[in-house]
């Protein structure tokens, strides 16, 4: 039975490091897919522990500590550190969900947070009426309602300048400027499509290729990319 247990907990381990490597082999598509768990992986290694500590297993041992050195490598940085910036303003993302079957929970939610710059998305034409309540609170904005599920809607307390959307009949990419305070910033308002196929994949790259190329240090980013850092 002891034996049963260490193959199967042998087994378990290297499949988790597998598991942990393989989405950032260059490769097909697919493979990418495998690297969104990371927090999953790393909550299976530490129930695999109390076995493999029990057992005393020199290669499960070692095994684990590096899967779980791996993973952390990528986590450890988003709960711990960071820059401490200076407060300019509020902004506010929020996917209001094209279905979503109580939106006014939505518009509370806007009304209570009172942001100086908002980024709505998978806005529908359904939507706008029931929005009218908050944006009446919001000189600046730019509208893309779609009836799939990558429609925006951008407000912004001051008036937008140099508005640019590219890929408008595709997945909209909204570039725009406006103020936060006293800081003049460029916004990059974004939904590529989730990579559940290679040309939807490719569509994302290429969106996040165009925001890479617009970015500088007063630029914002908001929206839902349909990926992860690593």
């Amino acid at each position: 039975m002891a034996q049963f247990l260490k193959w199967g907990l042998r087994i378990s381990i290297a499949g988790l490091l597998l598991l942990s490597v393989i989405g950032l082999i260059p490769g097909p598509w697919w493979l990418e897919l495998f690297v969104h768990f990371r927090l999953q992986y790393l909550l299976a290694l530490l129930l695999l522990l109390p076995l493999a500590w029990k057992l005393r297993d020199r290669v499960c041992l070692q095994a684990w500590s590096l899967a779980l050195g791996f993973n952390l490598m990528f986590l450890a940085p988003f709960y711990w550190g960071g820059a401490q910036g200076t407060k300019d303003g509020r902004v506010l993302l929020c996917n209001v969900l094209s279905s979503n079957p109580t939106p006014a929970r939505v518009v509370e939610f806007l009304e209570k947070e009172q942001a100086d710059v908002v980024v709505l998305l998978e806005v529908t034409p359904s939507w706008m009426p029931l929005l009218e309540a908050p944006m009446a609170r919001y000189p600046g904005q730019i509208a893309r309602p779609r009836q799939d599920n990558f429609g925006m809607l951008v407000l912004s307390r001051q008036p937008w300048d140099n508005v640019r959307i590219v890929d408008e009949q595709v997945f909209p990419l909204i570039f725009a400027e406006t103020r936060l305070g006293s800081k003049k910033i460029h916004l990059v308002a974004a939904h590529p499509p989730p990579p559940i196929s290679a040309e939807a994949s490719a569509i994302r790259n290429l969106q996040l290729q165009q925001i890479k190329a617009q970015a500088g240090q007063a630029t914002v980013l908001m929206g839902d990319l349909n990926n992860t850092p690593w």
